[in-house]
């Protein structure tokens, strides 16, 4: 099996591999790998594992760094959504990890692979390239069928939507860049107070949106946005939460005044 990086990966194995393969996500596809060499702070490396005329694994690295002093020991290397490759090819995999530990190197104090979908039947070749299981909850919705869907959203939770809905709040897409910093405002503001880790800059956010990789889902309230989403997309596949975040204080509010008038 031969090793491609970047532009050696022909564009139409590419391509097929993210229509074909069980894994697919966005963050695999060629337009996520220039996304992340656009913006400041991020660099992305695409490794492929080809046999013949036809990719067997691959991997987008992005390596990233905070600012400043702690620049140095925030620098990682983060393969959203897992690699792609197959289950019944874990000679590929094992190939690929092998050269994404070699092209990170010392560059990083640590590589994730932060998979979306189930890898358990790989784990073993994880493992063996030095990673550490580590559980996580990933929910994975069916959105083929809307009755359906309603009847696994909870009674409380629709009467909720409902009330929400009588009480002029709405959800729509977001319409141009300023809207988008007034979410990332408010994202910013809970990474700062709550969370404690490192978050892209506004750049990233904006470039999202201008690249039209997804979009963000904005929930308003009297003319202020109280929440909101960023939804990569996997078209005619898939809708993926990214970053997500409401305003606590103003839905508070809000419950409240729902509350006093009955």
């Amino acid at each position: 099996m031969d090793i491609l990086i970047n532009e050696d990966i022909p564009v139409s194995l590419w391509d097929d591999l993210l229509k074909k393969n069980l894994h697919a996500s966005p963050f695999q596809s060629r337009q996520y790998y220039n996304f992340f060499n656009s913006v400041k702070g991020f660099n992305a490396t695409a490794i492929a594992v080809a046999d013949g005329e036809v990719l067997k694994a691959l991997a987008v690295v992005t390596i990233q760094q905070g600012k400043g002093l702690a620049a140095f020991f925030t620098k990682r290397g983060i393969i959203y959504g897992g690699p792609l490759t197959e289950d019944d090819c874990p000679e590929a995999l094992d190939i690929l990890l092998k050269k994404v530990r070699e092209h990170t190197g010392d560059r990083v104090i640590y590589t994730e692979a932060r998979n979306l979908s189930d890898f358990s039947s790989l784990r073993g070749v994880f493992i063996n390239n030095g990673y550490t299981f580590v559980p996580w909850l990933n929910y994975r919705v069916d959105t083929r069928d809307m009755d359906l869907m309603k009847k696994r959203i909870s009674s409380s939770r629709l009467r909720q939507i409902k009330k929400a809905r009588q009480q002029s709040v709405i959800c729509q897409e977001a319409r141009n860049p300023e809207e988008i910093l007034l979410f990332y405002r408010m994202l910013k503001e809970l990474y700062k107070k709550r969370l404690h880790k490192p978050l892209p800059s506004e750049e990233f956010f904006v470039k999202f949106h201008e690249a039209k990789l997804g979009i963000y889902l904005l929930v308003w309230h009297e003319d202020k946005i109280i929440g909101g989403i960023m939804c990569p997309l996997l078209e005619g596949r898939a809708v993926y939460e990214f970053y997500v975040c409401g305003l606590d204080d103003v839905v508070v509010q809000f419950i409240r005044t729902k509350r006093k008038r009955g």
